[in-house]
């Protein structure tokens, strides 16, 4: 998960932010294309270096496997790939809305960056404490059971629908920004 935090948050980070930072953005809003286009292109870009990421990160340990005689179950690969790309998921939406906000990346990092650590704060003192119980509901770690998923192989509903709902809020608020907002050359 921290590979994924690191590199989704970089390329969101450069995605929009970095553009409007080095002043390259004027040449993509110049174009004969929308605004909506133009993040949802960056959008998927990031999508599709995600799938890469959880296939290459997860699937790459069977052969490993099967060349040392290790026995294994691919549907535990599968649900352990499946929470990974939620979780993945999640962080770029975030980030992304973050890069249609800000016109700096560094802003982009701090606040995505920011936001987690608090997460993951919030949810080791939930872990610790049982009269904070209830702040774990607050983060994202608490809903990436990369373990759960692979020893029991499946993915659970809840963390399935924080993560996917939060995405969806994230990429249709960072996009609906970046469309209306006000770049200054």
């Amino acid at each position: 998960p921290i590979m994924a935090i690191f590199l989704l948050t970089s390329f969101s980070g450069r995605a929009v932010a970095g553009e409007i930072e080095l002043g390259t953005i004027e040449l993509l809003i110049g174009r004969p294309v929308s605004r909506t286009k133009l993040f949802l292109a960056r959008y998927l870009s990031g999508i599709s270096i995600l799938v890469t990421f959880t296939v290459v990160a997860v699937f790459s340990v069977i052969p490993l496997a099967a060349l040392h005689g290790i026995e294994y179950q691919v549907r535990s690969f599968a649900a352990g790939a499946l929470i990974l790309f939620l979780f993945g998921w999640v962080i770029f939406s975030m980030t992304m809305m973050f890069s249609s906000f800000f016109s700096e990346k560094s802003k982009v990092y701090m606040a995505g960056g920011g936001i987690l650590l608090v997460m993951y704060v919030l949810n080791i003192a939930a872990l610790m404490n049982d009269n904070l119980e209830l702040l774990k509901y607050f983060s994202f770690f608490h809903y990436y059971a990369f373990s759960d998923a692979v020893v029991h192989q499946t993915v659970y509903g809840a963390g399935s629908l924080v993560f996917t709902g939060v995405s969806l809020l994230c990429s249709v608020a960072g996009m609906w920004w970046f469309a209306k907002r006000d770049i200054a050359a």
